[in-house]
């Protein structure tokens, strides 16, 4: 949680604003091919993300049980390392799409997020 009402509000319009990105985004791959399957999961979880991370800044956040929150960015980041972790046990290069980077980064992103809401 937050003390300073100004630094609550700005970090409120900047997790709504990544939150509507993401919606956007699932949005505009919701006609696609099966194989948009993976971006569309992702963006509803960068979206969830976004508003769990607006719970966490306010005062109401706080009486939010932290065990749901944290098994929600546990799964997320196995959502993320799982493509990686599929194509080397099947010898394969990494699905189309998809960095080994990237996915190491949100795969990290949401073990910290795990760690914190945890921890609070």
């Amino acid at each position: 949680m937050i003390d300073s009402d100004f630094g609550r509000w700005t970090l409120t319009i900047v997790f709504a604003a990544t939150g509507m990105w993401f919606l956007i985004g699932h949005a505009r791959l919701a006609g696609s091919a099966p194989t948009a399957a993976v971006g569309r999961i992702s963006d509803i979880v960068h979206a969830s993300a976004s508003a769990v991370m607006i719970a966490m800044i306010w005062p109401w956040g706080a009486r939010l049980p932290a065990w749901p929150q944290a098994l929600a960015f546990l799964l997320a980041a196995c959502w993320f390392l799982a493509p990686l972790v599929g194509a080397r046990l099947r010898s394969t290069r990494q699905p189309q799409g998809l960095r080994w980077s990237s996915q190491m980064h949100h795969t990290a992103m949401a073990l910290a997020l795990t760690w914190m809401s945890v921890r609070m």
